[in-house]
């Protein structure tokens, strides 16, 4: 009884180990990206950037995993925090730029809150986002952005 035991654990340690030869993993190889011979028949990627506060600086992953994976933007367009992320991603081309200056912007590097200046047309007056920006982009027009670049609010 006790050799039929012995016999049968060691079948059953054959089996197993043969299944588990077979579940083995090979590496296989990653596939490559397809290369565009032809640049009209390439796809266009554009991007659309939210807003939503701090939520709208969460975005800048997106572009790091494009620019990770080597998918280049094409177009760039932001409402709110967005377009300020999307107007600095423009410029450059680079996500870089945009988590730098998104983890050294403070509230008073773009809000000028004034007392009365919601009978002027508004609770911010917009001076302190226009210099923030012009010194950021060096003046540079969004038309001469390297990446096509679009706001919609900020």
């Amino acid at each position: 009884m006790k050799s039929k035991f012995i016999l049968f654990s060691v079948f059953l340690s054959l089996v197993f180990s043969v299944f588990l030869t077979a579940c083995a993993t090979t590496k296989t190889k990653e596939p490559e990206k397809p290369q565009c011979e032809y640049k009209e028949v390439c796809p266009k990627v554009g991007i659309a950037l939210g807003g939503g506060g701090a939520r709208g600086f969460a975005e800048i992953g997106v572009l790091r995993v494009l620019e990770q994976e080597k998918i280049p933007v094409d177009i760039v367009v932001g409402t709110s925090v967005g377009s300020l992320i999307g107007a600095i991603y423009a410029d450059s081309g680079r996500v870089l730029d945009a988590e730098f200056i998104s983890i050294t912007l403070k509230n008073e590097d773009i809000f000028d809150y004034k007392a009365f200046s919601f009978f002027s047309g508004g609770f911010v007056t917009g001076e302190k986002l226009r210099s923030f920006l012009n010194t950021h982009l060096r003046n540079k027009n969004i038309e001469n952005m390297k990446v096509p670049y679009g706001a919609v609010a900020v």
